[in-house]
């Protein structure tokens, strides 16, 4: 029963983490110049790590780990997907959507290569017309 409430405490700590970082970067992503709010697309680049979380909270020594990175899984499952569904859900803004193609296209770029991690200034920047928000 303990890992179970744990594990519950853990994952609500970390998607609490995410709808924090997420309004936050939202609004660095306002103050870009060329941003059109609801037609800029934005896509977020790599997967913050969650260690500040559990170097503040004890709960992870007893949750059940269901991944190396329970709430930050490597696909739409995770943050990555929730980021786009609470801007969408709780913000109302629609950050777009480009396909797999563009996607890689503005991944492999030399100018997301030169950007810094987010919170870091250079993290977010107009790339080909979509915002780019570099968290790892």
């Amino acid at each position: 029963m303990l890992s179970a409430n744990a594990t519950f405490q853990a994952l609500r700590l970390g998607y609490n983490a995410i709808k924090t970082q997420t309004n936050a970067i939202l609004n660095d992503v306002y103050d870009l110049d060329d941003y059109v709010y609801n037609e800029t697309p934005i896509v977020f680049i790599g997967f913050p790590s969650d260690d500040y979380l559990r170097k503040t909270s004890g709960v992870y020594n007893y949750a059940i780990n269901l991944h190396d990175n329970p709430v930050y899984l490597l696909d739409m499952n995770g943050s990555l997907h929730d980021r786009y569904w609470y801007a969408y859900n709780y913000l109302g803004i629609n950050v777009g959507d480009i396909d797999a193609e563009k996607y890689q296209q503005v991944l492999s770029s030399d100018a997301v290569n030169n950007m810094n991690i987010w919170p870091e200034s250079n993290s977010i920047k107009i790339i080909d017309g979509v915002v780019v928000v570099k968290l790892e």
